[in-house]
């Protein structure tokens, strides 16, 4: 996941859900923990509701509570989502709508992000932040309360927190606050009558901590701050965590009712709740407790979802795959489905992946039929996809737009995509012919071509407005190794002499790096170098230097990554891994074994040999159980 392996995985790697892009929005404002992994998982698996539910086979569909598809898997990822009533968010052309149940458009796609339809509206958000970022629409699509939170939440018991200037509040459906703006730290949505809230304080040592309490729908105070963590009230008790980070379950007078002593808790659904254990590797082992507190189905599962309406849970065994299990612990759907992509019972469908990608009824039977072996990420409203040995492009409808005929293909960038060594337009046609020893994308209107074993730029008529001269012998074929694309104005190159340098778009050297080993393109300001040092050159080590290859980050680091969203992974040792900042301060702390980069908000990060993602505050907001992850987009 470092950056000298980030080019592998690239074409493998399926685009997360959107879902899962999104969720940390509307959790409001990120608290920092001392604990390596989260009490609370902020993305609980969703449940059947109703008749279907999403899941995954070859390709993304709906299946209803006899397992039968009702919607066949044909969606790719970062598609849809669950169903909430009666509608579930689908994207089409990098914007975000909402489809029926019958699979009709019901809202055309138009924003940049929206979340499901909770008590008939909808939270929808442009990109970017500032005055204007999020507001409320109805089923049909009208805004009932314009874009005007920085932030905002879902409503909840006909409220939804919201923030403005850097303070959290609650309005009601017609946009009027009813608490005002007064919390400056964390909130929750109300649940059976009462919202978490976070208190900023410092310990002994000066560290922030976070204490969470419980207010009414006046703003009032009626469970003071004193958990380290605290879930939202389900069914007259909500999990919390005592200063030891041992938890249980509180009533709404704030007593202990189920004692502290586990690692991690979920609300009561259905009559029971999941708890967990947590190995020292970071592992988790689930269950399900009663209102007693008694353990009624033995924790054992790797991972677990909430009882839906249904009766039915999601529930993960350790070889990661997962099926559905009553109240009993019987399973009704067999472990079938690969543990990151079975998701919960929602509407009535779940979205799994045994092959690929599809939707299952309760039944386990595909309502929507999975499709392609292999998919790439979207890329300006296109991925490529393989059936089988050949490549091709669908659009976000899942249709294929240029057939499978290519053996290399990459992601479209500033229009064209460089296949078998050539171009291609959006049509599938040839707009550069496949002359090339070697093709790479086009970035700030120039892309890098291989001819002879020599390097250059070409524009988008296939013209070299830097011919082919900067010579490449690399020791090691590393994207390293390779000239960079365009970025920030200068591109990566290895002069003929072996040294690391960047040139402007008219070829002409801007910087040459003296005794660097390998180097990065500049990303937010900064270029990622290795130098090396040590008895005989034994030593390798990275940091990071400015545009006029001054060290502005020294190179102390056995791995890192570039820069993005203001942060970058770095390790400073066997299994010590975490983010700093743009002056080399950490601000994750080294706990992880492998890092990735921050996108969206979201960064991969690898604990107990399973990649999970952390939030800005460190915090796993998806908690590690694959094998393997990519970047959020």
């Amino acid at each position: 996941m470092n950056f000298q392996d980030s080019k592998c995985f690239i074409k493998l790697m399926i685009v997360l859900c959107v879902l899962l892009t999104i969720p940390l929005l509307s959790y409001g404002k990120a608290y920092k923990t001392k604990k390596k992994t989260s009490i609370f998982n902020p993305n609980p698996a969703d449940g059947f509701s109703g008749l279907l539910a999403p899941v995954k086979v070859s390709g993304w569909g709906y299946i209803d509570e006899r397992g039968n598809f009702v919607i066949t898997p044909h969606y790719n990822d970062n598609q849809v989502g669950d169903f909430s009533e009666g509608l579930t968010w689908i994207v089409l052309n990098n914007k975000v709508g909402y489809m029926d149940k019958t699979g009709k458009i019901a809202i055309k796609p138009r924003f940049e992000k929206a979340w499901d339809f909770q008590e008939g509206l909808a939270l929808v958000c442009k990109v970017g932040e500032g005055p204007g970022y999020c507001g409320y629409i109805n089923k049909n699509g009208k805004y009932v309360i314009i874009s005007q939170f920085v932030n905002a939440m879902s409503f909840s018991e006909g409220l939804a927190a919201v923030k403005m200037n850097d303070q959290w509040g609650y309005i009601d459906k017609t946009g009027k606050f009813v608490i005002t703006p007064r919390y400056n730290d964390a909130v929750g949505s109300f649940s059976e009558g009462l919202a978490k809230v976070s208190i900023r304080t410092k310990d002994q040592y000066g560290e922030v901590i976070h204490n969470w309490g419980y207010i009414d729908k006046t703003g009032n105070f009626v469970i003071t701050s004193q958990f380290s963590h605290a879930g939202d009230f389900s069914e007259d008790f909500a999990g919390a965590c005592n200063s030891n980070n041992k938890c249980g379950y509180i009533d709404k007078s704030g007593n202990n009712v189920i004692g502290y002593q586990y690692d991690k808790v979920e609300k009561f659904s259905q009559g029971l709740a999941r708890v967990a254990y947590t190995s020292s590797f970071g592992e988790d082992q689930w269950g399900y407790i009663n209102k007693e507190g008694k353990i009624v189905i033995k924790i054992q599962f790797s991972d677990a979802g909430d009882y839906s309406s249904n009766g039915l849970a999601r529930v993960c065994e350790g070889n990661q795959k997962c099926g559905y299990i009553d109240k009993t612990g019987r399973f009704v759907i067999g472990t079938s489905f690969n543990i990151r992509n079975a998701n919960s019972f929602s509407d009535g469908i779940a979205l799994v992946k045994v092959d690929g990608y599809g939707y299952i009824d309760r039944n386990g039977t595909f309502i929507i039929k999975p499709a392609f072996n292999g998919v790439g990420d979207f890329s300006e409203g296109l991925a490529t996809v393989t059936p089988g040995d050949k490549w091709g492009y669908i659009n976000r409808t899942g249709k294929l737009v240029i057939p499978p005929q290519f053996t290399n293909t990459n992601d479209f960038s500033e229009g064209l995509a460089a296949v078998d060594n050539g171009y291609i337009d959006k049509t599938g046609k040839f707009v550069i012919q496949p002359l090339f020893e070697i093709a790479k994308n086009f970035s700030e209107g120039l892309a890098a071509v291989r001819v002879d074993r020599k390097w250059g730029y070409i524009d988008k008529t296939g013209r070299f407005i830097i011919k082919p001269e900067i010579v490449i012998e690399p020791q090691f074929y590393g994207d390293s190794e390779l000239p960079g694309d365009f970025s920030e104005g200068l591109a990566r190159v290895n002069t003929k002499y072996g040294e690391r340098g960047y040139i402007a778009h008219n070829g002409h050297m801007k910087l040459v790096l003296k005794r660097v080993w390998r180097a990065s393109d500049f990303h937010e300001g900064r270029a990622l170098v290795e130098i090396v040092s040590g008895f005989a050159g034994s030593a390798y080590t990275w940091g990071y230097v400015d545009k006029r290859g001054r060290f502005i980050i020294k190179p102390v680091f056995t791995s890192a990554n570039a820069f993005s969203d203001d942060y970058a992974g770095v390790c400073i040792g066997f299994n010590k891994c975490g983010y700093i900042n743009k002056i080399g301060k950490f601000v994750v702390k080294p706990i992880f074994e492998d890092v990735g980069s921050f996108s969206n908000g979201f960064a991969p990060a690898k604990i107990g040999g399973l990649w999970g993602y952390i939030n800005k505050a460190g915090k796993f907001v998806i908690l590690p159980q694959f094998s393997w992850v990519g970047d959020f987009n």
